[in-house]
């Protein structure tokens, strides 16, 4: 039997067999060459062998990229080694969001994209990166603490006076807003300004008697009254040290509540009373403030004085 065997093969090697498909006789077993063989000298080591390269073709079916990708990278329908494939693949705040050509890049448009960060749920859409803080979700701040909308971080929660700096309406007394603000025709600070709304004040008292409309840095989109100073000739720093009744060195040289004597944009130093103390340009008795809590200052060769 088995030299009838050997003639089989030989027969079929010379003349091939008549259809890749046939069946092989019985005793035979097909090859991984497609050769019918007697199935005793088709050992099991090359058996293995044909088994393995079938596993290996149908993975090189499901692996476009044939295990050319890194270890951090992934594999997508192209064949190329890529970032990500969906957004969630991206795993730094920085960069959220899984772009067409499979980057990680900043391009959030809204929380929903942030949700995933614990640490950074708030998307800032002016960046495009995920925040620890936004208007909408201060989630991650604390009882004492507010959102800074200019770095979307949290900050302590400190009340701020009429004029003083903000960077969210929470950190500004009842009835005011934190609105941005301009000097001499130009953006004013990178945040904004505590300013009372004119619904709030009824009659806006001096030296913020200047009504005109803003936005909030909370709610850009809405417009709403407020009682300003004149901002094309004064600063709310040089306001508020006027009326805190601050001593100068010189013109933009104001003192502190710590007493040093620092930078104020906007500030004269002038002989107010006897003493050099800071005061401010005017146009008009409106625009200036009480100097020393109980004499009124007037609009006098053109800076808020005593009379």
């Amino acid at each position: 039997m088995r030299h009838a065997h050997f003639a089989c093969l030989a027969l079929l090697l010379v003349a091939g067999c008549a259809e890749e498909s046939a069946t092989c006789a019985a005793g035979e077993i097909r090859s991984p060459d497609g050769v019918c063989v007697p199935d005793t000298d088709l050992d099991a080591a090359t058996l293995d062998a044909g088994e393995d390269a079938g596993e290996d073709a149908g993975d090189a079916d499901t692996d476009p990229c044939e295990g050319r990708c890194l270890a951090d990278e992934l594999c997508d329908s192209d064949g190329r080694c890529v970032d990500c494939l969906a957004d969630a693949d991206c795993d730094a705040p920085t960069n959220p969001v899984c772009d067409d050509v499979g980057e990680c890049v900043a391009g959030c448009t809204s929380n929903a994209t942030c949700a995933r960060f614990e640490a950074t749920p708030a998307c800032d859409e002016g960046g495009g990166t995920c925040v620890e803080c936004d208007a909408d979700d201060a989630s991650q701040c604390g009882a004492s603490e507010s959102c800074d909308l200019i770095d979307f971080t949290c900050v302590p929660q400190e009340t701020r006076r009429t004029c003083e700096a903000c960077t969210n309406d929470d950190q500004c007394p009842g009835g005011h807003l934190c609105v941005t603000m301009t000097y001499e025709g130009l953006p004013r600070g990178v945040g904004g300004y505590c300013l009372q709304t004119t619904a709030d004040a009824g009659v806006c008292p001096r030296p913020f008697q200047n009504e005109r409309d803003a936005s909030s840095l909370n709610d850009p989109t809405t417009r709403v009254e407020v009682c300003s100073i004149f901002e094309d000739l004064q600063t709310c720093e040089a306001v508020r040290a006027l009326i805190d009744d601050r001593l100068c060195t010189g013109d933009g040289a104001c003192q502190n509540s710590m007493g040093a004597f620092v930078p104020v944009e906007g500030a004269l130093c002038r002989n107010l009373g006897g003493e050099m103390r800071c005061t401010v340009r005017c146009s008009g008795a409106v625009s200036c403030e009480p100097v020393d809590g109980t004499s009124a200052s007037e609009c006098i060769s053109g800076y808020c004085d005593t009379p």
